[in-house]
C-alpha cells in the first residue's frame, strides 16, 4: 500500500482539455491518418484483434495531438491565483521570516524584526482578503446586471463548496457595515423573509376595496361550510372591432409587477378563487395558506419562526394558476371597457404573462385610461408596478398639432424609450 501511495503522490497531473472537431480542417487530419498508417506499416496479418485495435487507437491518438485544436476546461493546481500585488507582499513576508529566523527568532514584542515580520504577514492576509472581497462583488454585479444560467449555477456550486463555519461579507446592516456573524446574518435574513411576507400599507393603496373584499371574504367563510356541491360557471364573451390602418400612431407599454409573487394578498385570492373552484377544493386551499409560518436556516443556524401572511409559494404547482386568478380581472375589466387595440372580432390590446402585461393602443387619452386602470387595480390588489422595468413605446407615424400630454401611472410620468427589456 505504501509503494501504491507514492507512485501516485509522484505522479504528475496534467490539464483536462477538449477537442474542439468544429475548427479541425478534416482534410489534413485524414492526411495525417494516412501518413502515420504508411509510417507504421501494421501488417494486415495481425491475427491478435486487440493489437489491431491498440494499433489504430494510436495513430487516431497521434493524428489528433498534431491537427486538431484543444481547449482547456481544467487546470491543475489552486483555484485561487495569486496577484502580482500579493505576489510581491508574500516575497517581501518571505524576507522578513528569514530575517526573523536568522536574528535567532524573537519574540519580544519590542523587538524590530519580529514585529516587522509580523507586520508583512498581516499586510498579505490583509490584501487577500480585499481582492477576495472584490471578486466577490464583481462576481454578484455580474450576476445582477447579466443574469444567465451559467453565473446562477456558478453562484450555487460556490455556495455548497463553502464550509458550514464560512461567513459572507457581502450581508450589511442598514449603516453599510459588514455582518460577519453567522447568528447576526441568518437574523437579517429572517427579518428581511418576516418583511416580505407581511402585507404592507401604502398611502396609495385603497383601504375602501380591503374593506369590501374582507366583507365578502368573512360571509364566504361562513357560507362554504354548509354548502355540499357548488358548480356554477357563467362564462360571458363580448367582442370589440378597432379598425387599425398603417397611418395611425401605436402606443405600447411593459408593465411588470414588482414581487409580484411576494404579495399576493391570501384574502383576496380566497375570495376570487371562490368563484372558480368547488366549495371542498376552496376548503382545501384556504387550508394550506392558513397560519402558515416559517423560518431561516443560515450557515446550521435557524432564526426564529414568524408568520406567512401573503405570497403564494415559490416553485408552487399551483402557484401560477393562484397568480392567474389573482390578476385575470384585470385584463377583462380592460377588454370589457373596449380599451385596447383588437383585431377583426378577436381582443388583443392587454396579453399577459404572469406578471408581465403588454397595454396597446392607438389612442394617446386612450393608453391613459387603461393605465389609470391598472394603476386602480394595483392600488386595490396591494402590489406596486415597477418604475424602472416599465416602459412606454411610441410609434409615431403622424404629426399632431397639439402638444402631446405627458403619460402618467399614478402621479408619476411613465419613463419613454424605442425598446423594452423583459
Amino acid at each position: 500500500m505504501s509503494i501504491a501511495s507514492d507512485k501516485i503522490k509522484g505522479k504528475k497531473s496534467k490539464p483536462k482539455t477538449i477537442l474542439k472537431w468544429e475548427e479541425t480542417n478534416i482534410g489534413s487530419y485524414q492526411e495525417a491518418i494516412e501518413t502515420l498508417q504508411e509510417q507504421s506499416n501494421i501488417p494486415d496479418s495481425i491475427a491478435d484483434i486487440e493489437e489491431q485495435a491498440f494499433n489504430i487507437i494510436d495513430i487516431l491518438y497521434k493524428a489528433s495531438n498534431t491537427n486538431v485544436k484543444k481547449k482547456i476546461v481544467s487546470l491543475k493546481g489552486p483555484n485561487w491565483k495569486a496577484s502580482e500585488k500579493v505576489k510581491e507582499l508574500i516575497s517581501k513576508s518571505k524576507n522578513a521570516f528569514y530575517s526573523w529566523k536568522q536574528n535567532g527568532r524573537p519574540k519580544e514584542q519590542d523587538n524590530r524584526v519580529y514585529m516587522e515580520m509580523k507586520n508583512c504577514k498581516r499586510e498579505v492576509r490583509k490584501q487577500v482578503r480585499q481582492e477576495d472581497h472584490l471578486d466577490s462583488q464583481r462576481f454578484y454585479n455580474n450576476i445582477m446586471n447579466n443574469p444567465d444560467s451559467k453565473t446562477f449555477h456558478q453562484l450555487i456550486r460556490k455556495n455548497r463548496a463553502q464550509s458550514d463555519n464560512s461567513a459572507t461579507l457581502i450581508i450589511k446592516d442598514t449603516n453599510g457595515d459588514d455582518i460577519v456573524e453567522q447568528e447576526k446574518q441568518t437574523d437579517i435574513f429572517a427579518e428581511f423573509y418576516e418583511t416580505l411576507a407581511t402585507p404592507a400599507t401604502k398611502e396609495h393603496f385603497d383601504s375602501e376595496y380591503m374593506e369590501e373584499c374582507e366583507l365578502r371574504y368573512n360571509l364566504i367563510n361562513l357560507i362554504v361550510p354548509s354548502i355540499e356541491m357548488t358548480s356554477h360557471n357563467l362564462q360571458k364573451k363580448r367582442h370589440t372591432t378597432c379598425k387599425t390602418t398603417k397611418e395611425k400612431n401605436l402606443y405600447l407599454a411593459t408593465l411588470d409587477s414588482q414581487k409580484a409573487f411576494n404579495v399576493v394578498y391570501h384574502m383576496i385570492l380566497l375570495e376570487k378563487l371562490y368563484y372558480e373552484v368547488p366549495a371542498d377544493v376552496w376548503k382545501v386551499i384556504q387550508n394550506l395558506y392558513s397560519n402558515m409560518s416559517t423560518e431561516v436556516k443560515w450557515n446550521n443556524h435557524i432564526s426564529k419562526r414568524f408568520p406567512i401572511k401573503q405570497g403564494v409559494r415559490q416553485g408552487g404547482v399551483l402557484s401560477t394558476h393562484f397568480y392567474k386568478s389573482y390578476i385575470n380581472d384585470l385584463p377583462i375589466e380592460l377588454e370589457k371597457r373596449a380599451l385596447g387595440l383588437s383585431i377583426g372580432l378577436e381582443y388583443c390590446g392587454s396579453p399577459l404573462c404572469a406578471d408581465d402585461i403588454v397595454l396597446m393602443s392607438t389612442d394617446e387619452t386612450e393608453i391613459q385610461a387603461m393605465l389609470d386602470i391598472v394603476y386602480k387595480y394595483s392600488c386595490e390588489h396591494r402590489y406596486n408596478i415597477h418604475p424602472q422595468k416599465s416602459t412606454l413605446i411610441k410609434t409615431e407615424r403622424t404629426k399632431s398639432k397639439y402638444q402631446p400630454e405627458i403619460i402618467k401611472l399614478g402621479n408619476e410620468a411613465t419613463q419613454t424609450d424605442n425598446q423594452a427589456t423583459h
